[in-house]
Parts: structure tokens; sequence; C-alpha cells
């Protein structure tokens, strides 16, 4: 209900838009007035415009992972049940304040969104967007180049996919000061993961797709809707997770070129990706001469989700070397898997409850996921599935309790348990009726319910002590730096 202008409602609501207006606010300050201005009347978008405006504004700067949040938090709400809706946004909000701002100094050469002018110019990119924007460019237009510019450089800067589908997807909620913010700061930060060196492997990779790559507006026109019903997704799907990358990328090349529809492709990726985390080795998150955890295998799914998001919006065929770079991560995450007498069985669905009404059975899922009782928690999930209980309302749940999740402890460990919830419920709703769905659920479900073991400081003491180096054994050196 909207507040009576001269209330004391309205009152406290502009005294809350004045908190959300100030860059210095505390995340707690933050968190109270996005929920004051929302009761209020004002929309969440509006709310998280005036959050852009306060973080964003200014000095290009580097935009944190955060703000995915902010997205998943305000698609996440739509299904909140009413009189809550604000909550998951005003968490997601004062996880944006808990991060501290990261500006980049020089003045900037670029002078057009060309990739050679812009990769490894932060500050020249932010400003050259901002004037593109001012001229007159749509920020549509601006934000197909950011993403055609993914596209075409996936080891340098995929890793940013889903920071990428977040600024498309909020761009769409906020007012057009606040996009022209986001898509500033995005440019930025792609500008400067541009310039960094991927590795050894990712140039392994790059040579490997350069011959695939080169017929990308064939194979992207190839696609036929009536293959689908030949496309042998499993089979399809052990390419993905087992053998070596090269297989794992021809294959990938021979579905589309074949006409496979690219929301199937999409699909199996995801599944791909779930399969990682059910096969993860937790004594690998426990031992502090490791640096990888559930964050970097959860990675594998938040990466795969964004390149089905973005296909939708963004059509083109270089969508293509962003999919085969999701194939290429998901075989490098199988150096994360245990040993294979040692993987998790996925427990019996629970005892079936006598009522169809989901409210209870939401929460047993996400109870036992609270306390950290994963099996308890596919079970349940299992059943729920079974009985067909409406999926959207558990997956608004999920979110909402990871925005809340105890165990996630740093801001960047609660950031990762939202995306990580956020993409598999998007992909498990995207999946439909597909008989193993579950294993996107379930697989999200035993991240969320592991203990977190933040083992920076136990590392650097071991090896100062030791002598010995924490092991790098996946090269996704944005996670595990």
């Amino acid at each position: 209900m909207t507040a009576t202008p001269g209330s004391k409602s309205a009152q406290a609501a502009a005294s809350a838009a004045a908190v959300l207006d100030r860059s210095d606010a505390t995340p707690r300050e933050v968190a109270a007035a996005v929920v004051t201005v929302i009761a209020g009347g004002a929309s969440p978008g509006a709310a998280a415009s005036r959050l852009c405006a306060a973080r964003l504004g200014g000095a290009p700067q580097r935009l944190h992972h955060s703000w995915i949040t902010l997205d998943d938090a305000l698609r996440a709400a739509a299904e909140v049940p009413h009189g809550r809706t604000a909550l998951p946004i005003a968490i997601a909000a004062g996880l944006v304040a808990a991060t501290p701002a990261a500006r980049y100094s020089g003045q900037g050469t670029a002078s057009s969104l060309e990739e050679h002018e812009i990769a490894g110019d932060p500050v020249g990119a932010a400003l050259t967007v901002r004037a593109t924007l001012a001229a007159g460019t749509s920020a549509a237009a601006v934000e197909a180049a950011l993403v055609a510019w993914l596209y075409r450089a996936p080891t340098r800067i995929g890793h940013l996919a889903p920071l990428v589908a977040a600024v498309a997807s909020l761009r769409a909620s906020v007012e057009p000061e606040a996009g022209a913010d986001l898509l500033a700061s995005l440019a930025a930060t792609m500008s400067e993961a541009a310039a960094v060196d991927p590795g050894p492997l990712a140039a392994g990779h790059e040579g490997r797709v350069a011959p695939i790559l080169a017929a990308a507006a064939q194979v992207f026109a190839a696609e036929e809707p009536s293959k689908a019903t030949a496309f042998q997704e499993p089979r399809f799907r052990a390419h993905l997770i087992d053998g070596d990358a090269a297989n794992a990328e021809r294959a990938l090349a021979k579905a589309l070129a074949f006409g496979v529809p690219r929301a199937l492709v999409c699909s199996s990726l995801a599944l791909a990706a779930a399969e990682r985390l059910l096969r993860f080795d937790e004594a690998i998150d426990a031992n502090p001469y490791r640096r990888e955890g559930w964050a970097d295998v959860a990675w594998l799914l938040r990466l795969c989700e964004a390149a089905r998001r973005l296909e939708v919006r963004h059509r083109a065929p270089g969508w293509l070397g962003l999919a085969l770079y999701c194939a290429w991560a998901i075989q490098v995450g199988a150096t994360l898997d245990a040993p294979s007498d040692e993987r998790l069985n996925l427990p019996e669905p629970l005892a079936l409850a006598p009522s169809w009404d989901h409210g209870p059975e939401v929460a047993r899922v996400v109870l036992a996921m609270q306390r950290g009782d994963a099996m308890a928690s596919i079970g349940a999930l299992r059943a729920y599935l079974l009985m067909g209980l409406p999926e959207t309302p558990l997956g608004a749940a999920v979110i909402e309790a990871a925005l809340t999740l105890p165990r996630a402890g740093s801001v960047d460990a609660q950031v990762a348990a939202v995306g990580l919830a956020s993409a598999a419920v998007d992909a498990g709703l995207a999946l439909g009726a597909h008989p193993h769905r579950e294993r996107v659920w379930s697989a999200a479900l035993r991240a969320l319910s592991a203990p977190r073991a933040d083992n920076a400081l136990a590392t650097l003491v071991m090896t100062q002590l030791g002598g010995a180096t924490a092991s790098v054994a996946v090269p996704w050196r944005w996670l595990t730096a």
C-alpha cells in the first residue's frame, strides 16, 4: 500500500530513500532502508535504482558479484509470499553494501567499444560506455556489444557470464540512469579481466575450437526443432562428463551442427555441471593445502545457466564460443571429483505426506538444508517432485533460505551460495519434465547443506611452516587466486 504524502510512513520512506542515496551507508542501514521504502510503496526496481546510483555512480569501478545476488533476489521476490517481498531484496542490497568499492584510477584512452580499444583499459571502457550512451546509442545496443565481446573471448572473460547475464536482467528492472551505471561498471570489469592471460589449458581449448568457430554461422543456423526427438541426451551428457575436453567439445559442436535445439543442449550442460557438484570430493574443501572448494565447482552450474539465459536474450552465432567454453570447463572440473566408490548416491524419497499442501513439504526441504542435513533435504526434495507439487514456490524458498544461510560465512561465500541456488532453480524449471531434473536440485541442496571451510589463513600458516605450496588443480585463477 502506498504511503499518504505527509504521513509518518511517507516521512519514514523518504528518510529511508535518503539512506539508499548514501554511498557510505552500512549494510544494516541499507537493508532496513530497502524494507521501509518498499513498504512505503516504492517498487523493488526503484530501490535497486537508488542503490546503483549511490554505489556505482562517479569514478569507474569493478562490479562485484554481489550485484548478481541483487538480480537473483529481485527475480525471486515475485514468488515470495505477500508481506515478505522486501526480505530477499533487502538482504541482497545489504550484501552489495558490504562490498567496498574497488575504483579504477587513471584517465583511460579508449575511444570506441571495439575490443582492441577497451581490453585492458577499465577506465576507458567505462567512460566509453557512458559517452556512447550520451551520444544516443541505446542501452540495449551497448549491452549487445558487451555480450558479443563475451562470446568472442570466453577463455579470458567467459567466467564473467553470470555477471553479464545478471546485468542484462537488472537493467530491465532499474531506471535508465542506473542501467547506464551497471553497463559502465560491467565494461570496466570485463576490460580488466581481458588483460589477464588465462593460461596454457585455456590456450589449448582455443586452438581446438578455432576450426569449429570458423563455421559458427552455419552451425548456429542448423537448428531444427524436429531434431529434438533424435537427440540422445544421456549419451551426449556422458561425453560432457567423462572422457576428455576435446571429445566434449566435438560432441557439442556435432549436436548443434546436426540441428539439435540449443535449449536442449543448454539443459544437458546444466545436468552435466550438476553431476560435477554431486561428484565433488568434500575432502578438497576441507584441505588447507587446497584452494579449490564448493564455490569452484558450483560456479560450473552458474556458468551453464548464465549461458542458457544469454542464449535466450542474445541469440547470435558467437554464442557457440561460450557453449564450447562451458563444455571445456565441465571437463576441467573432473579434477575435483571424488573417487568413484566414494561418490554420493541419492537417498530414497522420504515418505509421502497425506496432504497435497505444498507449504509443509517445502519447509521439509528447506529446514533440512538449513541444518546441514543434505540427505534429508534431498530425500524430501525427491518426494516433493514425485508428488508433482509446484516447483516455483519451492525454488523461491530455496533462494530465500540461501540468502540467510548461517554457514555461508563471508560475503563472497554468501553470494556464491545464492548464485548457486538461483542457477539451480532456473535450470531445474527450464528442464521442465525431464526425468533427471531432480539431479540439478539435489546437487544444489548438497552444496548448500555443506559446511564452508575458510582455509585462507590456515593455508598461509601451513605453507610458511612446512614449505609447501597450495595445490591449484583447476585453472580457474579468478576463483582460486
